[in-house]
């Protein structure tokens, strides 16, 4: 089967209850809510979306509560966006979100491969390897039920016998790390410590589209409330939407805020208008 049109199938397979994941082991509640619905049509850009986020409120983390960190941060928060979004037990939409995830780093390293530029020197991981690292928290999290399509990703079999210990190692250092932060389980519809604030500027006329896109189902704001009543953080945080000029996001630690393009939701929302997945 070639590449695209397994990522075709996985999706839709995925949202139409064809692909089920098995029974999965514990692990620490994803923020991702349980109750809210989403569009097939919409998974791929919100999926992604959602990891930029979860990817960059990670850095906020690590910034604001001076959380030490082993390796590159990169990394370690590509792990905790991951480990946020695969679910404890199976989600139809939840598991649809992170296999988006980790087919939109396929994807964008299928587009390097054909002339991009690949940065061995950057900070971050290659596209292909930021891909494999997710397909293996996700076999890890539950072997039975992400088996088939870690194979089908190419992750050998020997390496997916080991993928249960990386994710364990990277769910566990997080919750060990935010556990002196993480709100009191009776006070967990509440927010103790400061807040966050989500802003969406107003879109240039091409973006209107996606703007609506991604506030449609309501799935981000609803990801970040439970995020704000899951930890006490000592400073508020604001996580802004907006047109940049540049595809980019990221955090800035003298504003204390996340800045997501939309430009960068465009490139994703591009692999499917291309007719990638479709």
């Amino acid at each position: 089967m070639t590449f695209q049109k397994r990522l075709s199938v996985v999706l839709f397979a995925g949202w139409l209850g064809m692909w089920s994941p098995m029974d999965r082991p514990a692990h620490a509640e994803g923020l991702v809510p349980s109750d809210i619905t989403i569009d097939d049509d919409a998974l791929f850009v919100i999926g992604n979306t959602l990891f930029t986020l979860y990817h960059e409120l990670g850095h906020a983390l690590v910034d604001l509560l001076d959380l030490p960190v082993i390796g590159r941060e990169e990394d370690a928060v590509d792990g905790f966006a991951a480990v946020t979004m695969i679910p404890e037990t199976p989600d139809e939409v939840r598991d649809a979100l992170i296999v988006a995830v980790a087919d939109g780093w396929r994807v964008q390293g299928d587009l390097a491969d054909d002339g991009g530029e690949r940065a061995y020197w950057g900070e971050h991981a290659l596209d292909e390897q930021r891909h494999y690292a997710i397909v293996c928290l996700m076999v890890g999290s539950d072997q039975d039920g992400f088996y088939d399509y870690a194979l089908d990703a190419g992750l050998p079999e020997e390496r997916i016998e080991t993928c249960s210990e990386d994710f364990q190692l990277m769910r566990d250092s997080w919750e060990r790390l935010l556990a002196p932060y993480e709100q009191p389980p009776h006070k967990a519809e509440t927010v103790l410590g400061a807040p966050i604030t989500v802003i969406f500027d107003e879109p240039m006329e091409q973006q209107v589209r996606l703007f609506d896109l991604i506030r449609r189902d309501g799935l981000l704001e609803a990801g970040v409330d439970r995020f704000a009543k899951r930890f006490v953080l000592p400073a508020p945080v604001t996580i802004r939407f907006a047109p940049c000029n540049d595809a980019n996001a990221y955090w800035s630690p003298w504003e204390r805020e996340i800045t997501i393009c939309y430009e960068l939701i465009d490139e994703y929302d591009a692999i499917l208008t291309e007719g990638m997945i479709r």
